[in-house]
């Protein structure tokens, strides 16, 4: 469990693009990690706040795709859209272990399961070559089949 807290009592006490406890804190989720939550709360209810900051936002972003600027104490104008990067696997066992059986995750047909891990402990599911989409879904890898002339 990681917290972190972002205070400021000065707007002199910011500095813009530093995202490091003065108006804004990031924390990193660690590889491994099966599920994150993100709650956010105030002291006392937003009773001691500063006039240049009223408000509170979280919100999950890839490390590098937010650049913390003093106006976005007050709104997030602009930002309309952030990446995330999420690196996930199907974790009810292996390839071999679940194929055939109720709970495989790889339900298009154009589809492959790829092992991860060395012990069982996952998988992805990929649209096989020339074809594009989800293969978590019935149908979803979709495209031209390669021809050889």
């Amino acid at each position: 469990m990681t917290g972190c807290t972002a205070m400021c009592d000065a707007a002199g006490d910011l500095e813009e693009g530093l995202c490091a406890g003065a108006g804004c804190f990031q924390a990193a989720i660690p590889g491994g990690v099966w599920a994150a939550e993100i709650e956010l709360g105030s002291f006392l209810n937003y009773t001691f706040v500063s006039d240049f900051d009223r408000c509170g936002y979280a919100f999950l972003v890839e490390e590098s795709g937010f650049n913390f600027l003093e106006r976005n104490l007050v709104d997030l104008e602009g930002v309309d859209k952030v990446p995330v990067v999420v690196d996930w696997v199907a974790r009810n066992g292996s390839c071999e272990a679940t194929r055939g059986g109720g709970g495989y995750a790889c339900l298009s047909g154009n589809s492959r399961c790829v092992s991860i891990g060395n012990n069982g402990d996952g998988y992805r599911c990929v649209c096989e070559e020339g074809y594009e989409g989800n293969a978590y879904l019935v149908d979803g890898c979709q495209g031209m089949e390669m021809i050889g002339f």
